[in-house]
């Protein structure tokens, strides 16, 4: 697998398939900020394509609520598709591993997780 071409296929795709039906913020999820609400399924998401580790981290203390999660890549790199939701002021994360089974205990993330899985699927095979 060519992990920087499946990036940039993720990066070209996900915007557009980011919607309020898989948000975890859907009240604050918009069309201006598609990312909204989106990090722990396009983090599953991107595990699924390029493999590695889910990561994880609190946002107390910063401007923004709740958690956020990102990946740490095979090769240690750690990428975040859902930085963009910040608006250009990500905070900096110390991550933590959290496994898959973590963050599918909530049938809510299970649900969004799988319509955007298949939301995937469908524009990636017509790539």
């Amino acid at each position: 697998m060519d992990i920087e071409k499946e990036k940039q296929i993720l990066r070209q795709i996900l915007p557009a398939i980011c919607a309020a039906d898989t948000s975890q913020s859907r009240k604050e999820w918009n069309f201006s900020n598609p990312f909204r609400g989106h990090c722990a399924v396009v983090a599953l998401l991107a595990q699924d394509v390029l493999g590695g580790e889910i990561l994880w981290a609190s946002l107390e203390g910063t401007k923004w609520s709740g958690n956020h999660y990102w990946n740490l890549l095979p090769g240690g790199e750690e990428v975040d598709f859902t930085g963009g939701q910040f608006e250009g002021n990500r905070p900096k994360l110390k991550g933590e591993i959290r496994t898959r089974a973590f963050l599918l205990a909530s049938k809510d993330t299970q649900e969004k997780y799988v319509k955007l899985a298949k939301k995937y699927a469908k524009e990636r095979n017509a790539i």
